[in-house]
C-alpha cells in the first residue's frame, strides 16, 4: 500500500500542479457552456455549428477526465493507505482520455473543407481508437504474469504516456496539415499549442531532467483553452454580427419592398379613383340615355321588384310615383303578364312579347308592345329582367289601314281572278268545243299568267296577316323530312323543264320538331321556288345537319348566285334581285323570303344565305327540336 500524496511525490507532481489542473478543469468549463450556449442559443451558420459540436464533445471528455481525477484525488485523500497498482493505471488513463479529447478538438479544424458526417465520422474513430487503446493498457496492467514488467517498464519510463503523445502529435499534425490551415487562426494556434505542449511532455520523458519543468506543458494547454474560448467569443461575435448584418439587410429589403408596395398601391388607388370615376361617368350618359329614351324601360330583379323605370315607361303606364321597390305586377294593366315573366325566369322561354291596350285616367286609349328578356352575366348566371315598352297605337292604326287596304284589294283581284282561272281551265279542258293550235296556246298562257298572280295575291294575304300579327300557329309535332319531301315532289315537273336535278339527301333517324306544318311547308315552297327560278340549269341539294338541340336544312343551287352587298338585303320586303345591267331577274312581289323568315323566326328558328356569284347560293334553316 502507497499513499496517493506519497506518489505524487514520487512522479514529481506538486500541488501547484494540481491548482493549474484546477485553472484547466475552470477553462474547461467555460468553452464548454460558451459551445452549449451558442449551438442552442445563437443564430449560426453550419461550419460555425459543427465546429462547436467537435469542440462540445472534446470539452465534455475533459470535464468527465478532470472530474474523475479529482474524485480520485478526493477519494484517495480521506483513504489513507491504496493499492500501489492503481497508480499507474489511473496516470495512464487520464492521460489518454485527455489526449482523446484533444484529438476530437483537433478535428474541428476540418470543418471548413469537409463536410459535417465526415468531420463526425473522423471524431468517433479517434475515439473509439483510444477507447481500444485503454481498453489494452488497463488489460496488460491486469495480467498477472506480466505486473512486475510492466510497472517496471510503463510507469518508470513512462512509455504508455509517450505513446499516446506521439499518437497525437502525428494525429494533430496531420489533420491541420489536411485542413491547409483554412479554420480560424485561434484555432489553429490553439491546436499548435496543444501539439507542443504534448511534444514537450515527450522531451520530459526522454529526458527527466526536465521533469521541474512540466509546468510549461500546463500552461501551454492554459494557452490553447484560452484561445479556444477566444475563438468560440470570436466566432459568436461574427455569427451574431453576421446575423445582426443579415437583419438590416432585410429590414432594408423590406423598406424598399414596403416603399415599392405603397407606391404600387397609391398608384393602384389612382387607377381605382379613375376607374371609378369614369364608370361613374358613364353611368350618369347611360342613365341620361335610358332616361332619354322614346322606349320604356323596366329593370326588374328575379323576386319583380323594380330595380330601375324610366320617364318613358311612367308616361305610358301612366304612373306618377315612384315605384322603385315595388313589384312589377302592381304596375303592368296585364296582371297575368308577371306569369309570362316566370317562364323566362326557369327559361321555359327565351322571351315574352304582349299587346296591351290601355285606358289612361285623360280617357285617352294607348295601344304598347310589352317585351321581357333575361340579363344574364358571362357565366350565364341571372342578372335581372329587362322590359321594354312601346307605343304602337299609330302603328297599329297604319297596319290596321295597310291590312284593310291589302286585304280589301286581294279580295276585288282575287274574285274576278278566280272566275278568270275556272273559264280558262274549262277551255283548256275542250269541254266546249275543240281549240285551234293557237287558241290553245293563248288559253294555256292565260291559265299559267292567272295562277302565278294568284300566288302574288296569296303571298300578299299571307304577308298580311303577318304583318298585322293576326296569323297564328297550330303546332305539332311534325317530320321536317316528310314536309320538304313533299314539297320536293310539287316542284319536280318544274325542275324538270328547265334540266334542274333535284337531290334530296336522305337522312335516317332525323328529329321531329314542333312546328305549323302548314307555314313550314310555306317556308320550303317559298325557298325551293325561289331556288329553281334564278337556277337556268343544274342542280338543287338538300340536306341535313343535326345539332345539340337544332336541325339545319340547307338548300343549295347553281344557280346564278348574288352578290355581296345584297345577301343582306335578299330577305327584306318587297327585295328584287337585279343583273348587272339593272334588269330585274323575275318578276313578282318580292315577298316570299321576306315571308320565309317571318315564319321561320315565329317558330325560334333562323335563316341566312351564303352565296357566290355566278356559282350559286346556299340557303340555312335552322329550327328546334322538339323535346
Amino acid at each position: 500500500m502507497i499513499n496517493l500524496f506519497t506518489y505524487l511525490s514520487f512522479t514529481n507532481i506538486s500541488i501547484g500542479q494540481l491548482y493549474q489542473h484546477f485553472i484547466i478543469a475552470l477553462l474547461a468549463i467555460i468553452v464548454l457552456y460558451s459551445t452549449y450556449f451558442s449551438l442552442k442559443k445563437l443564430p449560426s451558420s453550419i461550419q460555425v455549428k459543427d465546429s462547436f459540436y467537435m469542440l462540445l464533445i472534446g470539452f465534455v471528455i475533459l470535464i468527465l477526465n478532470i472530474g474523475l481525477f479529482f474524485i480520485f484525488i478526493y477519494l484517495a485523500k480521506h483513504s489513507v493507505f491504496v493499492l500501489a497498482s492503481w497508480f499507474p493505471i489511473f496516470g495512464i488513463v487520464v492521460h489518454t482520455v485527455t489526449i482523446a479529447a484533444h484529438t476530437v478538438l483537433s478535428t474541428a479544424t476540418l470543418v471548413p473543407i469537409l463536410s459535417h458526417k465526415k468531420v463526425k465520422r473522423i471524431a468517433w474513430i479517434y475515439i473509439l481508437f483510444y477507447l481500444v487503446v485503454l481498453a489494452s493498457i488497463i488489460g496488460l496492467f491486469l495480467a498477472p504474469v506480466t505486473t512486475k514488467w510492466v510497472y517496471k517498464f510503463w510507469l518508470k519510463t513512462n512509455q504508455a504516456d509517450m505513446f499516446i503523445d506521439l499518437i497525437f502529435i502525428i494525429s494533430a499534425s496531420v489533420l491541420l496539415i489536411k485542413s491547409k490551415f483554412k479554420s480560424n487562426p485561434f484555432l489553429n494556434v490553439a491546436i499548435l499549442s496543444l501539439v507542443i505542449a504534448s511534444g514537450y511532455h515527450v522531451i520530459t520523458i526522454l529526458y527527466p531532467v526536465a521533469i521541474k519543468y512540466l509546468i510549461v506543458n500546463n500552461f501551454l494547454t492554459i494557452f490553447a483553452y484560452i484561445f479556444i474560448e477566444i475563438f468560440v467569443f470570436f466566432e459568436i461575435i461574427k455569427e451574431t454580427s453576421d446575423a445582426r448584418n443579415e437583419v438590416e439587410k432585410m429590414n432594408d429589403d423590406l423598406e424598399v419592398k414596403i416603399k415599392d408596395r405603397t407606391s404600387e398601391l397609391h398608384n393602384s388607388n389612382k387607377e381605382l379613383f379613375h376607374t371609378n370615376y369614369m364608370l361613374h361617368q358613364e353611368k350618369e350618359k347611360l342613365d341620361a340615355i335610358i332616361e332619354n329614351l322614346d322606349e320604356g324601360i323596366i329593370v326588374s330583379n328575379i323576386s319583380h321588384s323594380i330595380l330601375m323605370i324610366n320617364s318613358s315607361a311612367k308616361e305610358l303606364l301612366d304612373i306618377k310615383d315612384n315605384v322603385v321597390g315595388s313589384n312589377i305586377g302592381d304596375i303592368l294593366p296585364d296582371k297575368e303578364y308577371v306569369q309570362d315573366i316566370n317562364k323566362i325566369i326557369l327559361k321555359k322561354v327565351r322571351k315574352v312579347t304582349k299587346e296591351i291596350h290601355i285606358n289612361k285616367e285623360n280617357k285617352s286609349k294607348v295601344s304598347i308592345h310589352i317585351k321581357s328578356s333575361l340579363s344574364t352575366d358571362s357565366k350565364g348566371n341571372i342578372i335581372g329582367i329587362i322590359t321594354l315598352i312601346r307605343n304602337i297605337t299609330k302603328e297599329i292604326e297604319i297596319e290596321q289601314l295597310k291590312a284593310g287596304f291589302l286585304k280589301s284589294i286581294s279580295h276585288e283581284l282575287k274574285t274576278p281572278l278566280t272566275t278568270i282561272i275556272g273559264f280558262s281551265e274549262t277551255l283548256d279542258s275542250e269541254r266546249r268545243g275543240k281549240l285551234n293550235t293557237d287558241q290553245k296556246e293563248y288559253v294555256g298562257i292565260i291559265n299559267k299568267e292567272s295562277q302565278h298572280l294568284n300566288k302574288l295575291i296569296n303571298d300578299l294575304l299571307e304577308f298580311s296577316k303577318l304583318t298585322s300579327n293576326k296569323i297564328t300557329l297550330s303546332l305539332g309535332e311534325v317530320s321536317l323530312k316528310s314536309i320538304i319531301s313533299h314539297v320536293v315532289d310539287s316542284f319536280r315537273p318544274q325542275a324538270e323543264l328547265k334540266n334542274i336535278e333535284i337531290i334530296f339527301e336522305d337522312v335516317l333517324n332525323l328529329p321531329t320538331i314542333q312546328a305549323d306544318r302548314d307555314k313550314i311547308y310555306t317556308v320550303f315552297v317559298n325557298i325551293i321556288s325561289n331556288a329553281i327560278t334564278f337556277t337556268d340549269e343544274g342542280s338543287i341539294t338538300i340536306s341535313f345537319a343535326t345539332m345539340t338541340n337544332k336541325i339545319i336544312t340547307k338548300i343549295t343551287d347553281t344557280g346564278v348566285g348574288i352578290e355581296e352587298e345584297n345577301i343582306n338585303k335578299i330577305f327584306d320586303t318587297f327585295m328584287h334581285i337585279k343583273k348587272k345591267n339593272n334588269e330585274e331577274y323575275h318578276s313578282g312581289l318580292g315577298l316570299g323570303l321576306s315571308i320565309a323568315r317571318d315564319l321561320v323566326m315565329l317558330h325560334d328558328g333562323n335563316i341566312w344565305a351564303e352565296s357566290t356569284v355566278e356559282s350559286g347560293s346556299s340557303f340555312y334553316v335552322e329550327l328546334p327540336i322538339s323535346h
